[in-house]
């Protein structure tokens, strides 16, 4: 029987005639500009030239799998930020971070984080400038003046190290230069209101100095209209902008500094309760109270008032970089970000105040709460002093809902990096190399002081549901005890606290041999050290304090933990002709152990923190083989790759009450992941480029023990990993006249149904898009532009994210944005 590794690389390897190596991006060579005067049989594909390897290299020379957008490209396809890469890019799954809009959950070859908390850091590593941003509660944010965007497929341990066993995804942003005076502006309206408008200008100073500057405004009413109080769902408003000056003292060195800030207003996603999902259980608890459509729902009329989300982000990079005797480069990278972001959550909106409330006096939740302090006292056991003060209960309209004002997810996030980095060659050419040092603190929190709780939200009541269901088998000892200990043991962690202080060190070094002309051998090494503080404070269902509903103190969640990690790679690369590279690798990658923020487990004895707080690292071990090739004399560029993870110790969530989505705790398990991708480019004529990609994968992911019921949760599927994906793009450029050119870029992209949320799958991805270029040449080389563009043309009722509450109510599912049309008006010079 064939091992998974060689079903991965027979995926891949009966390519090789014509479907060759990687995963380099067929949509920034698909962009690139091309001599229109040429006949087809001297047409080429450009060179694209990526940083990946932190140094400028030709992206089909680099022996792993690369996506990469240039500027062409992220404007032909509307790419704006994070949430948008991952419609182009087979192997890339997006969605909204779990209540959450300012956040972005990312999954590379299904490998990615699904529990949107600040004690577990990301496993694709976003790096903005060469700054890496570790939380994926910042994430939903637009960059002014992207220049290129990469996407580094599989782990990443030797050159970027700690919390790159996905990949890493670098948004690299347009230096200034003393060539000229140059810019751009335009403005886009569409659908729902759809306003964007941004510019940028570089300005030569001196021949050593320059300056640039740009700016962006976009905002998006919300596209599902909210008829009561507070706002809609599913908008946003964004204001950013950035200024850098470079210096260049003398022709071996040059500095480059930095500055942005960005603002944002983030409606809440809109979670829609999906008809016919209910459970019997269900219908006896929440279900009746709640409005549950079947398909895509674009109006509601909440009960409550619906606030949003905010989210600032400031950031500075000084880089330095020094050539010294033509063969060697320093470079170094430091850098400061501070993130402050305010979340708005409801989870189940479309409920009816008069309903729910029918719902709980119907279950006399009520009537069992007033009577606990005399039932209790039967057996000796005393409620705090102030549990008369909640009896009757204030009238609730929510479920799984913040207060309007929201509640802080990063509070006083502030990070400070600093890299060193060499590159260059030895002995005449043979070797290569790269070797750095890398410092990285951050401290963060989600919140440093503990916040009011929403005393009109419904989940409470399930908070202390457990302390009620004993008293079912009788008003006996035994059984009122049970009930004054689930009481007792009521704790919120939702709107807990958590502060997490980290700080890493690591040394790497990378060789590449060039044993013969056509073969080349490359090992690296890096050594990581990481450590971290942590602590959490849960609070009481009601009170939103440290004392539980018994009177009794909530001891805080105190641990520190520390790792280190060496992780090797090894990689042999053979030119099979000047245009083709053959390639196999074998790399490792960790990522650190942490602090669970939804924790409710007491404290063990003699310890300061509980059984559920701490979780150890996590490992990976990949193995990658592929080919990239250039054909038909430059005009066919065809790329493919297989691979095999063996993922040790996954970091998994389980969820340790069937009715309280906010209680989880992280366990380790071992998961194995496979796949094979493939994309080319092929320019057809003078006028016509077509390009496409494909991604499969698959894997097998450990099953999960619930370490509270001792239930194993046994897994089919892995999250955010679409089994099939691919997408398909036809370019057409044509100059109609000396003065106009045309370009049209057509794209279809499509993804399987996938699994996020345990058991609840994600429906598959139909999307069309569609952008008509206008250019008119002005004098002096300027240009003017017109643009029609349009997204998910055929308005594909398609979901990003899903919460299941069926145990009490219904699944959920927020829904991706309908069809958009609109136009761009705009300049360069």
């Amino acid at each position: 029987m064939q091992s998974r590794k060689e079903i991965a690389f027979g995926l891949a390897l009966p390519m090789a005639g014509l479907l060759l190596s990687g995963s380099a991006l067929a949509q920034a060579t698909a962009t690139q500009e091309v001599d229109r005067a040429a006949s087809s049989e001297t047409r080429r594909l450009d060179t694209v030239v990526v940083t990946a390897q932190k140094k400028e290299e030709n992206l089909q020379d680099i022996p792993f799998s690369i996506t990469a957008f240039d500027a062409a490209a992220l404007e032909a396809k509307r790419i704006d930020g994070l949430e948008d890469i991952a419609q182009f890019t087979p192997g890339l799954y997006s969605t909204p971070s779990a209540a959450d809009g300012n956040g972005v959950r990312l999954s590379l070859r299904g490998v990615g984080t699904f529990d949107p908390q600040i004690g577990v850091d990301a496993r694709v590593a976003v790096y903005v400038d060469g700054l890496y941003l570790g939380k994926t509660q910042g994430l939903a944010f637009d960059s002014p003046d992207l220049e290129r965007v990469e996407i580094l497929k599989g782990p990443q341990g030797t050159l970027y190290g700690r919390n790159s066993v996905a990949g890493a995804i670098n948004l690299i942003s347009a230096r200034p230069n003393s060539d000229r005076i140059s810019g751009r502006a335009s403005i886009d309206y569409g659908t729902f209101n759809t306003v964007r408008g941004s510019a940028s200008i570089n300005l030569p100073i001196t021949d050593a100095v320059s300056m640039r500057f740009s700016g962006l405004y976009s905002a998006q009413d919300g596209w599902v209209d909210n008829t009561g109080p507070g706002e809609n769902f599913g908008g946003s408003e964004r204001i950013g902008g950035r200024a850098a000056l470079r210096f260049d003292p003398r022709d071996d060195l040059s500095f480059d500094f930095a500055a942005d800030y960005m603002t944002s207003t983030n409606q809440a996603p809109f979670y829609q309760a999906l008809a016919g999902t209910a459970t019997p259980d269900a219908l006896d608890l929440f279900a009746p109270a709640i409005n549950a459509v079947a398909g895509r729902q674009d109006e509601v009329a909440t009960d409550f008032t619906v606030g949003d989300s905010s989210l600032d982000n400031w950031g500075a990079v000084l880089t330095g970089t020094y050539d010294f005797n033509d063969e060697h480069r320093l470079k170094l990278v430091a850098g400061w970000r501070r993130s402050e972001s305010v979340r708005f959550a409801s989870l189940l909106p479309d409920t009816s105040t008069e309903a729910l409330n029918g719902v709980l006096t119907n279950n006399g939740f009520n009537a069992g709460l007033a009577a606990l302090p005399a039932l209790y006292g039967i057996i000796d056991v005393d409620v705090r002093p102030d549990y008369a003060d909640l009896i009757p209960l204030a009238e609730v309209d929510t479920i799984f809902a913040t207060l309007t004002e929201g509640q802080a997810t990063l509070d006083g996030h502030e990070q400070f990096s600093v890299e060193l980095t060499a590159t260059g060659s030895l002995f005449d050419g043979v070797v290569d190399y790269t070797g750095g040092l890398y410092y990285f603190d951050e401290t963060t929190a989600n919140r440093r002081d503990l916040p009011p709780t929403n005393p009109r939200d419904a989940q409470d009541y399930l908070l202390v549901l457990g302390a009620l269901q004993p008293l079912e088998g009788g008003l006996t000892p035994d059984n009122l005890q049970a009930s004054a200990d689930a009481l007792g043991g009521a704790r919120n962690s939702a709107s807990g606290r958590l502060t997490v202080d980290t700080s890493s060190f690591a040394a790497y070094a990378q060789f590449t041999w060039h044993v013969m002309d056509r073969l080349r051998l490359t090992g690296g090494l890096r050594f990581s050290t990481e450590e971290r503080d942590g602590d959490q404070q849960i609070i009481s269902p009601f009170f939103g304090d440290a004392t539980t509903l018994l009177g009794d103190p909530i001891d805080p969640n105190i641990g520190s933990t520390d790792f280190s990690s060496i992780d090797p790679a090894f990689v042999i690369e053979y030119d099979v002709t000047d245009r083709v590279l053959a390639y196999a690798s074998r790399k490792e990658s960790f990522r650190a152990g942490g602090f669970n923020a939804v924790a409710v487990a007491p404290n063990l004895p003699g310890e300061t923190f509980g059984a559920d707080f701490l979780f150890d690292k996590e490992e990976i071990t990949a193995y990658e083989a592929g080919f990239k090739g250039d054909f038909l004399d430059g005009r066919l560029r065809a790329n493919a790759a297989g691979f095999y993870y063996d993922f040790q110790n996954e970091q998994a969530s389980v969820q340790t009450d069937p009715l309280i989505t906010s209680q989880r705790i992280i366990v380790n398990t071992d998961t194995e992941v496979w796949g094979a991708e493939f994309d080319l480019v092929l320019l057809l004529g003078e006028q016509f480029t077509f390009s496409g990609n494909y991604a499969y994968t698959d894997g097998d992911p450990g099953d999960r023990v619930n370490p509270v019921t001792r239930d194993v949760e046994v897994r089919e599927l892995l999250q955010g990993a679409p089994k099939n994906s691919y997408t398909l793009s036809l370019d057409f450029n044509e100059k109609l006249t000396n003065k106009i050119d045309f370009a049209s870029t057509l794209t279809f992209s499509y993804k399987d149904e996938t699994e996020v949320t345990p058991g609840v799958l994600l429906t598959n991805q139909n999307l069309l898009s569609m952008r008509l270029d206008f250019t008119y040449a002005m004098n002096a080389g300027n240009e003017a532009f017109i643009s029609i563009w349009g997204q998910n043309l055929t308005d594909d009722e398609y979901t990003v994210e899903s919460i299941d509450f069926s145990s009490f109510a219904f699944e959920t599912a927020v829904f991706g944005v309908p069809r958009t049309i609109g136009g761009s008006i705009g300049v360069r010079f």
